[in-house]
């Protein structure tokens, strides 16, 4: 993947924030340059770089006081935070840290913890979310199967029709399903979030 520019448009279709995405050091240097020529909002996205070219990339630019910084989750913590000058600001929108740079006017170390601890919540919210909806679709599928159960074998009791093979052939798809639901449960309920969500789950029910 080559290093790219995004330009965001507002509803007049004009520029309204220019983006470099940069996926290697390669040329760097010069495609950042090449943003001072725009008057609009300027972004360089290192969020597909390792946490070295990050630094690199942040120290060969000298004013960075028009730039707004975007990195991942995992290429920044309060060490890498030290590290770094001059951080003005930083915030947390769209799965993306945004850094600014000039004099600092805000703790950034404390706005970094909160933050951070507000990603790591949203994260866990999500795999609460998936392993809530997989147990929604394992108690679905138990009664759907307990029917399917129940038909087939009255029909195999009263035998089976050219007709019939439809029920057959949905109750064996359905199977295979339940059984790739169930697997992926137990994946889940082998961690420690699950099994806690699991135990909610199950109490809620009444179990």
């Amino acid at each position: 993947m080559m290093s790219s520019y995004l330009v965001e448009l507002n509803d007049k279709e004009e520029t309204q924030s220019v983006t470099l995405v940069l996926s290697s050091l390669l040329d760097a240097t010069s495609l950042i340059e090449n943003l001072w020529k725009y008057k609009q909002k300027k972004y360089v996205d290192l969020s597909l770089l390792s946490v070295p070219d990050v630094i690199n990339v942040l120290e060969m630019i000298n004013d960075k006081s028009e730039l707004t910084f975007k990195l991942s989750h995992t290429q920044i913590n309060i060490e890498f935070l030290k590290q770094q000058k001059d951080i003005q600001d930083i915030d947390y929108r769209d799965n993306t840290y945004l850094l600014s740079y000039a004099e600092s006017n805000v703790d950034v170390y404390e706005k970094y913890q909160r933050l951070n601890r507000n990603v790591i919540v949203q994260k866990q919210s999500y795999e609460l979310e998936i392993v809530e909806s997989l147990l929604r679709e394992q108690d679905k599928k138990n009664e759907t199967v307990t029917m399917l159960e129940r038909e087939n074998q009255l029909l195999r009791q009263g035998g089976m029709s050219q007709n019939d093979d439809d029920l057959e052939n949905r109750y064996l798809e359905l199977m295979e399903k339940y059984k790739q639901s169930l697997k992926r449960l137990e994946q889940l309920r082998d961690s420690k979030l699950g099994k806690l969500q699991v135990a909610y789950w199950n109490k809620k029910r009444g179990y």
